[in-house]
């Protein structure tokens, strides 16, 4: 759905009109309206402005006044749509008047993002069972790619897994270098992380090649250790 083109915020509402008023206003015949319409929107313009400078003051913010805004506002506002319908719809319009206009631009679709490609996992650092990887778009270049919102990281413990089913979840992320925590094993081994971008439209690409990382044991407690420790 492309981006509406009336701001939503007033102080900026009144700079866009402004604008537009003057656009429509020197040429109305440029854009497919008459002279009464530019006049008529110039009036309505003044009138929103007058009353959110009273609202704006804090001498004259009253209730009374801050609803005459508002509804100075709205009589603002679908006058600029009714323009705007009439604009659009006017045969010879252009995009380079709607772009003067500030208005939607016609007859351009939007590029959809691409499919992500492979990522690259690199790991940076290992202490204890906290490890630092960047997901990079290759070996040489880092960070990720255009279209890419973030990556799903994935690990696993033993043997390289030989089917996707193996793979254990570990986070998301939307940065190109973070730290993930691996579990806790009573026996050395090796894990194993990949990952995989995906863009806006939750497109995912392919998993990177898996790195390794040494883990060693977590040590052991004897009862009676983890009793008094528990007391």
């Amino acid at each position: 759905m492309p981006r509406d083109y009336l701001p939503r915020e007033e102080a900026k509402l009144v700079t866009w009109t402004n604008d537009f008023r003057a656009n429509i206003l020197a040429a109305p015949e440029s854009y497919g309206l008459v002279a009464v319409q530019a006049t008529q929107y110039q009036a309505t313009r003044t009138t929103f402005v007058n009353a959110y400078n009273t609202a704006q003051n804090p001498l004259t913010r009253t209730r009374p006044n801050i609803a005459a805004k508002n509804v100075a506002k709205r009589a603002l506002i679908t006058m600029t749509r009714m323009l705007v319908d009439q604009i659009q719809g006017w045969p010879q319009m252009t995009n380079e008047k709607r772009l003067q206009l500030g208005i939607t631009e016609r007859g351009k679709k939007p590029t959809p993002s691409p499919v992500p490609g492979q990522a690259y996992v690199k790991v940076e650092s290992v202490n204890g069972r906290q490890v630092t990887i960047s997901i990079q778009q290759s070996q040489n270049n880092k960070g990720k790619p255009k279209g890419v919102e973030g990556a799903n990281i994935m690990v696993a413990y033993g043997e390289l897994p030989a089917t996707t089913t193996d793979w254990s979840f570990a986070q998301t992320t939307g940065k190109s270098k973070t730290t993930i925590t691996l579990d806790a094993v009573q026996e050395a081994t090796t894990a194993w992380v990949t990952a995989f971008w995906f863009n806006g439209r939750k497109a995912t690409g392919p998993a990177a090649n898996p790195v390794s990382v040494n883990l060693g044991a977590a040590p052991v407690l004897p009862v009676s250790m983890k009793i008094r420790k528990a007391a």
